[in-house]
């Protein structure tokens, strides 16, 4: 009896977590159907991102004169 009990209930739960799992990909399917899941796990190397940081990419110079004039105002506090 007891072991009925306990199968019922894992029965149960595999139940709700397979319909909820069926509501998520019926939710990603409706609302991003260009999603492939490629990067999950990191499986794309067609459009690998470069970690490395290139500083003129980052401080053209309109920026860096805005950081000059800036430290200048801050030098004369």
């Amino acid at each position: 009896m007891v072991g009925l009990i306990v199968s019922l209930i894992v029965a149960f739960a595999v139940l709700i977590t397979v319909l909820m799992w069926v509501q998520g990909i019926d939710y990603m399917k409706e609302n991003y159907p260009d999603y492939k899941g490629e990067d999950l796990f990191g499986e794309d190397t067609s459009n690998k991102i470069s970690n490395e940081i290139h500083p003129e990419e980052i401080w053209n110079d309109e920026k860096k004169e805005a950081l000059k004039k800036f430290i200048s105002e801050h030098k004369k506090h």
